[in-house]
């Protein structure tokens, strides 16, 4: 996991380096989809616990579909040329 030191103080300041996010935040968000992206590649606990989030989109066999297929969520496959597309629109 990154460890981010006063050296670092954004956690996202080298963003290709980390492999590994603990995150707790998204516990009673409203929001009631989230995309997570293919690099993801582990998703422990329940992170949206306690949340409006019914629906995952992501890649087909990743950590998403996972999660969603664990959690009783909806599963929308993704592809990079849906992606793409979508880019396109925003």
């Amino acid at each position: 996991m990154t460890n981010f030191t006063n050296a670092n103080p954004s956690p996202f300041w080298n963003i290709a380096a980390i492999k590994s996010v603990v995150i707790e935040a998204f516990s009673g968000i409203a929001a009631q989809a989230v995309v997570i992206p293919k690099t993801v590649t582990a998703i422990t606990g329940n992170p949206f616990a306690d949340s409006a989030v019914s629906t995952v989109y992501g890649y087909p066999g990743t950590a998403a579909q996972t999660y969603a297929n664990t959690y009783g969520k909806t599963f929308v496959p993704l592809s990079d040329a849906y992606l793409a597309k979508l880019q396109t629109i925003i």
